[in-house]
């Protein structure tokens, strides 16, 4: 979500300058953040994709990733008590 935010203050930067494109480095973050982008999108369209893929997020968070640990068998737990 930081990476997002960082994004969208730059297309915001870029829009108020009434820049036509986004640069390829922030291009290629942002598709790399799961952002599709068309070739010659303006920093005002691909704005308003960074916040749909951050609307998603927030309604839809990832789960967190499992901790690695072994299996215990209810047996296992009466041994340390």
């Amino acid at each position: 979500m930081v990476e997002l935010d960082r994004a969208l203050e730059i297309l915001e930067e870029l829009n108020l300058r009434g820049e036509r494109l986004v640069p390829e480095a922030l291009r290629g973050r942002l598709q790399a953040l799961g952002v599709v982008i068309l070739p010659r999108e303006s920093p005002t369209a691909v704005l308003e994709k960074v916040l749909l893929v951050q609307e998603v997020y927030l309604l839809h968070p990832e789960p967190p990733k499992p901790l690695a640990s072994r299996r215990s068998s209810p047996g296992d737990r009466l041994q340390g008590e």
